[in-house]
């Protein structure tokens, strides 16, 4: 049978196809350029020693390769022997002797060492620390309401701060509401600040601070108020005097007073001038020059305090005794 191409051309392309197909499931192998093997690591696991340095195995296995099993090395476990390795912390997995050797399969190996108690030992009994008790829950509540200060004493017009310092357990709120005995004539306000009327009565006034908590837990506070410094009346004794020219005559001046005001005065004469003939100093002391003009003065005693309280005396000046 002669051949021709075309018979032959699909049996070369078959053929191609074969090979080609078969290029796709073969593993690269040491002998191809570039290709690395990969390699794997030998762990060891001290699995609870309480001692010593973990064997360190540095080298790089390819699969296949021949390990060889590091020793127990420095490490120690208290109350317990050594007994070699194990690939499972528990000791389930395969077990490996020192200097044994095994083939590196194809991942990363973890060696646990393997303890065995040692004769009489008994572990140590675990210190279990005690639960600490809860703490008790406290309710909110108020123990003691105090105000400062206890006592005040205040002018009439003045004002007063007080304070209010509560006592509370359980985080109680510690507000207060102000409360006065006399809302007219010495009001407080919502910050404790009391406020005296300019006429208010002299006398005691009890501010209170009760809890907006517990209305049962109140403290106070007691202003005396005192009537404010002033002026009543002012009078001058004599009320009238006759003088001879040249004469002296003294005068005296009564301050009536309210509230621990000053009664001091100041003197004037209504001989006013350079030329007065009739003068009077600070003490009261009226003085009548020889040149004075026969006639009536009047000499004033004015309070330092309030200007528009005064008293007076008129001093009759005679050229010679009749």
């Amino acid at each position: 049978m002669k051949l021709s191409f075309k018979n032959i051309l699909p049996i070369l392309l078959i053929f191609t196809l074969l090979i080609l197909f078969a290029g796709c499931f073969i593993t690269p192998s040491e002998e191809q350029p570039g290709y690395t093997p990969p390699t794997y690591t030998v762990t060891y696991d001290g699995n609870t020693n309480t001692g010593g340095v973990v064997p360190t195995d540095a080298n790089l296995y390819e699969q296949g390769v021949s390990v060889t099993v590091l020793g127990q090395g420095s490490l120690v476990k208290i109350g317990y022997t050594f007994d070699g390795w194990n690939t499972v912390a528990d000791g389930g997995g395969t077990s490996q002797a020192a200097v044994d050797s095994f083939i590196m399969g194809t991942a990363n190996v973890t060696l646990y060492a393997q303890w065995t108690a040692s004769p009489g030992y008994t572990p140590p009994t675990p210190i279990v620390a005690p639960t600490p008790a809860p703490t008790p829950t406290v309710a909110p509540a108020v123990t003691s309401v105090t105000v400062a200060p206890a006592t005040a004493t205040v002018v009439q017009g003045g004002t007063q701060q007080l304070t209010a310092t509560v006592v509370v357990v359980g985080g109680a709120a510690q507000t207060v509401t102000w409360t006065s005995s006399d809302d007219t004539n010495a009001p407080v306000n919502a910050t404790g600040l009391v406020t005296v009327a300019a006429g208010a009565p002299a006398g005691d006034y009890t501010i209170t601070a009760t809890s907006t908590v517990d209305a049962t837990k109140s403290g106070t506070s007691v202003i005396t108020v005192t009537v404010a410094p002033a002026v009543t009346s002012v009078t001058v004794a004599p009320a009238t005097a006759t003088v001879v020219r040249p004469g002296t005559q003294q005068l005296t001046a009564t301050v009536v007073v309210v509230g621990g005001a000053a009664q001091t005065v100041t003197w004037t004469s209504s001989d006013t001038g350079a030329g007065a003939k009739v003068t009077v100093n600070a003490t009261g002391l009226v003085t009548v020059a020889p040149g004075a003009q026969a006639g009536d003065y009047t000499i004033t005693a004015t309070s330092t305090v309030d200007a528009t309280k005064s008293g007076t005396s008129v001093i009759t000046v005679q050229k010679h005794q009749q």
